[in-house]
Parts: structure tokens; sequence; C-alpha cells
């Protein structure tokens, strides 16, 4: 019961951070980035999640992440900014990878 529930609020916020990110400078890449993570949490809602995708996402933000921190001034605002919501994606996208594994692994057989 938690799980789609939580999952539903992270999938409400990564499409209210996409729709905000039409405001930003460089908007493509950031609607893409909070999109994909909402299309997987929409996917762990109705339990159809593919976790090996998602840990492989969370990997790539994870890169992402380092090449910001590696390319930009960090005391910039908006790379502050960023930074953070690319950081909430990779937590999200990793816990939910490894919390999808587990409960395919802990299933009962059929």
């Amino acid at each position: 019961m938690v799980y789609p529930v939580v999952n539903a609020v992270w999938c409400a916020f990564f499409v209210f951070a996409a729709v905000l990110q039409f405001n930003d400078p460089d908007p493509v890449q950031w609607v893409v980035v909070y999109g994909l993570a909402a299309v997987l949490c929409a996917l762990a809602v109705g339990r159809r999640l593919p976790w090996r995708p998602t840990l492989g996402y969370a990997f790539v933000a994870a890169l992402l992440l380092v090449s910001l921190f590696a390319a930009s001034d960090i005391g910039d605002r908006e790379i502050r900014n960023e930074a953070f919501g690319l950081g909430l994606v990779v937590v999200w996208m990793a816990t939910l990878g490894v919390w999808t594994r587990l409960r395919i692994t802990s299933a009962p057989a059929p």
C-alpha cells in the first residue's frame, strides 16, 4: 500500500519540477531528466517498473551530477538548484530500483 502512494507523490513532484523547467534558460535537458524520473515513478505506481533500467538511470543521473560539479561554479545559485534537483533524482531512482528489486526477489513464487 505504501509503495504506490509514495511513488505517486514522487511522480507528481517530478512532473511539477519538469513543468518549472520551461522557465529555465536550458529547459530541454532538465525536462527530460525530471520527465523520465516521473515516467519511472508512474510505472512503479502501476507495479510495472523494470528495476535494471531504473538503477541504470540512477547511475546516468549520478554521472550528470558529477559532471555538473566538475564543469560549473558551484557558487552559482542556478547550478546549486540544478545539482539539488539532480541529486533528488539520483537518490530516489536508486532507492526505487533497489526497492523494486527487493520486492521482486521476496515475492512468493506462483
